[in-house]
């Protein structure tokens, strides 16, 4: 069999993985990356950029203490590999961004220290960026 990955694809295992979310308990630990990214650096760095890593961080930590540190690397990976159209830089960017954040989770006790921790990841230059500029992520 001919497996061809395209957009059209990509759009049904967003989907999939959005009712995933759903059912494992996780979206309010998306929705709380997503809001938090987004108030701390604003929308004009959401791909690529500083908003982008907070996403990635925060999320990955917020999954490994809900479940654990495999099961927030396991995500990950089948986060990057069903977005069509992403750059290896970006995946790199997202790998290394989520492996801060399930260290971080060993470390934190609450969401704000989570958020604190990737704050300071991502003001330092721990945390990885490739760029600062507007458009839609995945």
């Amino acid at each position: 069999m001919n497996f061809e990955f395209d957009e059209s694809l990509s759009k049904i295992f967003r989907a999939v993985k959005a009712i995933g979310a759903e059912v494992t308990g996780m979206a309010p630990n998306k929705e709380f990356a997503e809001d938090i990214s987004v108030e701390t650096y604003g929308k004009e760095s959401q791909l690529g950029g500083k908003a982008d890593a907070m996403r990635h961080i925060t999320f990955s930590a917020l999954a490994s203490q809900q479940y654990s540190e495999p099961v927030a690397k396991t995500i990950s990976v089948l986060n990057e590999n069903i977005t069509y159209n992403q750059s290896q830089a970006e995946k790199d960017m997202d790998y290394a961004n989520d492996a801060i954040g399930r260290e971080i989770a060993k470390k934190a006790k609450s969401k704000e220290e989570i958020v604190e921790m990737a704050k300071e990841a991502i003001d330092t230059g721990k945390a990885k960026t490739i760029k600062d500029n507007t458009g839609p992520y995945y």
